[in-house]
């Protein structure tokens, strides 16, 4: 996969607020959370930045994860799906 950095900015140019779904696995199970305090870091590397409580039972109760992560900004139409990691 090739990354773009004009792709990245104009993504990041056109997300104002809103809500964003991190994810990853421990081991085998699929790990999740919503999060809506979310930021560009940098473009080289590209990075992005997402404040989580330290106090949310999701992170506390969670072990190391692994080091794959995906991120998803998502449509006011998919609210009842970010309900489910809240």
């Amino acid at each position: 996969m090739t990354f773009d950095p004009n792709d990245f900015k104009r993504a990041m140019g056109q997300f104002a607020s809103g809500v964003t779904v991190v994810t990853s696995k421990h081991g085998e199970t699929p790990i999740g959370i919503a999060a809506s305090s979310f930021t560009s870091l940098s473009l080289d590397p590209p990075l992005v930045l997402v404040s989580l409580n330290k106090n949310c039972s999701r992170i506390t109760s969670s072990p190391k994860v692994d080091s794959s992560r995906s991120m998803s900004c998502l449509r006011g139409s998919l609210r009842s799906a970010c309900a489910l990691l809240a």
